[in-house]
């Protein structure tokens, strides 16, 4: 049923119905563990965004716990600092936040220039 329902759907979906749909995805990668650890408004924004991936993915991503994480600090208004590995997921947890609140604003400071610069040096260095 996650399949034909749409994305302003999810948005607005009550915790109830989220949990319910939630039931429906037999998907092992999905944080069922985690996110029965939160509080009925963290678990609602962790189940919309869960879902609304899921939807956006065709069922190929759902998000990590250390993602959601991410997402329930920003949503908090905390600062988050994330440093996983290259194709980790960090992505993601900037997207998330702004799937769930589109009008909301966030700043993310990326050291890619840096990165290439220390790669270029090396490369001279080898």
């Amino acid at each position: 049923m996650v399949g034909s329902i749409n994305v302003e759907y999810l948005q607005n979906a009550t915790l109830d119905t989220l949990e319910h749909l939630a039931t429906e995805l037999t998907d092992e990668q999905f944080p069922f563990d985690y996110i029965q650890t939160l509080d009925a408004k963290d678990k609602t924004d962790s189940l919309h965004a869960c879902l609304i991936i899921h939807k956006i993915m065709s069922g190929k991503i759902v998000p990590w716990p250390f993602q959601l994480q991410a997402l329930l600090a920003l949503l908090h208004g905390s600062d988050v600092l994330i440093t996983v590995g290259t194709g980790s997921g960090k992505t993601l947890c900037l997207s998330l936040p702004m799937l769930l609140h589109p009008k909301s604003m966030s700043t993310t400071i990326s050291l890619l220039k840096r990165l290439q610069a220390t790669q270029v040096w090396l490369g001279e260095v080898l």
